[in-house]
C-alpha cells in the first residue's frame, strides 16, 4: 500500500543505523505502547506516526523496526496482493539485517525481534499458500525463540511467540508435514494453550503492551483449535473493546459467524468504528452480509455486492458470489441466481475450502432444494428452531438425489444438536455416516467430527476418539483441509 511509504522510513531507520557507532537498543517506551495500541486497533496511519516520533526523539532504538513490521504484515495479510507480498519480503530482509548487524546482543529483544519478523512472515506466506517457505521459516523462528529462552528464561513474551508458533505447526496441510517432521516440529493443542495463557496471565499483571495480541490470538484459538465457546464470548464480550478496536471487531465478528451468533456479530459489525483513520477492511463487508443472508435480511446482498466489488484479493470472492446466489434463490429469483453462479466460475480463486465447495458448486449446476438451502442458512445464524421447522415441512419423497437425501438427514442432526437433542442428533449423524457410502459429499466428514465433539464434550473419550479418527479416514470432499484440522485438534485434546 503507497499511503504507508515504508521504503521511506527503512531509509530512515537504515541512514539511523549506519550513522551510530555502537549497538542499539530496544526499548519498549510510550511512543512504542502508542504504536501498539493504534496497530491493534487498525488505526495505521497513526501507528506509523507513532514510530516516526519515536525515531525522531530517540534513533537510537531498534524496537519500531518489529513494530513497523507487524504493521506491513497486517495489510499483507488483509489486502492479499502479490506487489505488497513481494515489497514486504525486501523490507523484511533490511529489517533482519538492520537489527542482526546494529542491534544490542545482550538484550533479550535481540533474537525475540528477529523471532517475530521470521514468525509473521510465516503467517503472511500461510495465506498465500506458500507452505514450504512458511514451513522453513517458522522453524528459524522456533530456533531462535529456543536460544533466547534458555539465555532469558524470564522473558515471557518468548511465551506468546512459541504459542502462536506451534499453532501454525498445525494448519500446514498434510502434503507439507514431511518438511515439519523433518525439521523436527511439533506441536499440540494443550502446548500451544498452555504457553499463551501463561503470557497472557503475567503479561496483564505487567501491563505489557503485546498482552491484547496474545489475548485476540488467544480468543480465537479458543474455538478454532479448542471447543471453548462460551469462554471465547465472554472474553469478547467484557475484555474486547469492539467499539474503538477494529482487530477485535475481526475476530469478534468471525467468532459469533462461526458460532451462530448472528444478531450479535450484526451488532458487532454495525457499530463498529467508521472514521477514516481506521483501515478499510473489505472482508468485513463480507461478514455482514454473509451474517444477514443468515437472518435471511433484504439488505444481505448489499454488503456482499460491496466486498467483491471492493475487494481485490484472492480468498471468499467465489462464495459471496455463491451467497448472492442463495440471497436470489430464496427470493425466487432463479435468473439472477444463475447468473452470480456463473461469476463463480470466472471470479477469485480456489485456494481455500469455501471457494473450492462454490466453484464445485458452480461446475455441477445443481440446484440447492430451495427449502434445504433455507434450514441451512436459518442453522448457520443459530435459528435452531425456525431451522426445524423448515425441515419438518419438507417432503422427503420430492428430494430427487442422493446428496439432497443425505443432506436432509445431516440438517435434521446439525439442527438437533442446536436444540440440545442430543440422543436425536446423535442417531442422525450415524444414520448420514451409513448412508454415505464411498460418496464425496462432506455430510459424512462432517457427522464423524461433530459425534467426536459430542462425545469429547459427556466425557466419552474412547467413542470421541474413534469418531475423531473416523472424521480423518475420508478423502477427497468439501471442507476437508478445515474439517482434517478440526478433527486432528480433536484427537489431540481427547489423546
Amino acid at each position: 500500500m503507497s499511503t504507508f511509504h515504508f521504503k521511506y522510513f527503512f531509509s530512515l531507520l537504515l541512514w539511523t543505523a549506519c550513522s551510530l557507532a555502537n549497538a542499539q537498543t530496544f526499548e519498549l517506551n510510550e511512543n512504542c505502547d502508542k504504536a501498539l495500541e493504534a496497530f491493534y486497533q487498525l488505526r495505521l496511519v497513526d501507528a506509523l506516526d507513532w514510530i516516526e516520533l519515536e525515531q525522531e526523539t530517540n534513533p537510537n532504538n531498534l524496537l519500531p523496526v518489529l513494530i513497523e513490521n507487524y504493521i506491513e504484515v497486517i495489510i499483507v495479510f488483509l489486502d492479499e496482493q502479490d506487489a505488497d507480498l513481494e515489497n514486504y519480503d525486501q523490507n523484511k530482509n533490511d529489517r533482519l539485517e538492520l537489527i542482526k548487524n546494529k542491534g544490542d546482543k545482550s538484550s533479550p529483544f535481540y533474537l525475540y525481534t528477529q523471532a517475530e519478523i521470521k514468525l509473521q512472515s510465516a503467517i503472511a506466506r500461510i495465506k498465500f499458500e506458500q507452505y514450504l517457505s512458511a514451513a522453513w521459516e517458522i522453524r528459524q523462528a522456533f530456533i531462535l525463540l529456543k536460544s533466547n529462552q534458555k539465555k532469558f528464561p524470564s522473558f515471557y513474551p518468548n511465551l506468546k511467540s512459541l504459542g502462536i508458533l506451534h499453532a501454525l505447526v498445525g494448519t500446514v496441510p498434510d502434503s507439507y508435514k514431511w518438511i515439519l517432521k523433518i525439521l523436527g516440529m511439533s506441536g499440540t493443542v494443550d502446548q500451544r494453550m498452555e504457553e499463551l495463557e501463561l503470557f497472557l496471565t503475567k503479561a496483564k499483571t505487567a501491563q505489557n503492551p503485546f498482552f491484547k495480541e496474545a489475548q485476540i490470538i488467544h480468543t480465537f484459538f479458543l474455538i478454532y483449535l479448542d471447543t471453548q465457546y462460551e469462554r471465547a464470548i465472554q472474553t469478547v464480550k467484557n475484555e474486547f473493546n469492539n467499539e474503538n478496536g477494529l482487530l477485535e471487531v475481526l475476530i469478534a465478528s468471525n467468532i459469533a459467524y462461526r458460532l451462530g451468533r448472528v444478531d450479535w456479530g450484526i451488532q458487532i459489525l454495525e457499530n463498529k468504528p467508521q472514521s477514516e483513520a481506521y483501515f478499510y477492511v473489505p472482508y468485513l463487508d463480507y461478514m455482514l452480509g454473509s451474517l444477514k443472508l443468515y437472518r435471511q435480511d433484504s439488505n444481505a446482498k448489499n454488503y456482499l455486492s460491496q466486498f467483491v466489488q471492493n475487494f481485490k484479493g484472492k480468498h471468499y470472492i467465489k462464495d459471496a458470489y455463491q451467497k448472492l446466489a442463495y440471497d436470489c434463490l430464496i427470493n425466487d429469483d432463479l435468473p439472477k441466481y444463475n447468473s452470480y453462479m456463473s461469476k463463480c466460475l470466472s471470479k477469485g480463486k480456489t485456494l481455500i475450502d469455501i471457494d473450492k465447495k462454490a466453484n464445485s458448486d458452480a461446475k455441477n449446476g445443481i440446484i440447492p432444494d430451495v427449502e434445504l438451502l433455507k434450514a441451512r442458512l436459518l442453522f448457520d445464524g443459530g435459528y435452531h428452531s425456525k431451522a426445524l421447522e423448515v425441515l419438518e415441512n419438507i417432503d422427503v419423497q420430492k428430494l430427487d438425489t442422493e446428496e439432497k437425501i443425505l443432506e436432509y438427514n445431516y440438517r435434521f442432526a446439525r439442527t438437533y444438536e442446536g436444540l440440545n437433542s442430543t440422543e436425536k442428533s446423535v442417531n442422525l449423524y450415524k444414520k448420514t455416516i451409513a448412508e454415505a457410502n464411498n460418496s464425496n459429499y462432506y455430510f459424512a466428514p462432517k457427522s464423524a467430527l461433530q459425534l467426536g465433539i459430542i462425545y469429547e464434550r459427556t466425557n466419552k473419550l474412547d467413542s470421541a476418539k474413534i469418531y475423531f479418527k473416523k472424521a480423518l479416514s475420508y478423502n477427497d470432499y468439501p471442507y476437508e483441509d478445515s474439517l482434517e484440522q478440526q478433527a486432528k485438534a480433536g484427537l489431540s485434546r481427547v489423546r
